[in-house]
């Protein structure tokens, strides 16, 4: 039982700092990642059009 409490207390953790990082927008919790005009991977293009970014291409950005 207490198993699950703290499952359940790391997926709630999970949820709410995806949700502070799409600053307001609510995404898909997909991760298809795609790199920014600014440099910066993005997990998807909905989290890159709430950042207010272009995308540049598909897949991470290099290092």
């Amino acid at each position: 039982m207490e198993y699950i409490f703290v499952f359940t207390l790391i997926l709630l953790i999970g949820a709410t700092l995806m949700a502070v990082e799409a600053q307001g927008c609510i995404c898909p919790a997909l991760y298809k990642p795609v790199c920014g005009t600014n440099g910066k991977t993005y997990s998807n293009p909905c989290s890159l059009k709430c950042a207010g970014e272009r995308m540049a291409h598909w897949g991470t950005c290099g290092i």
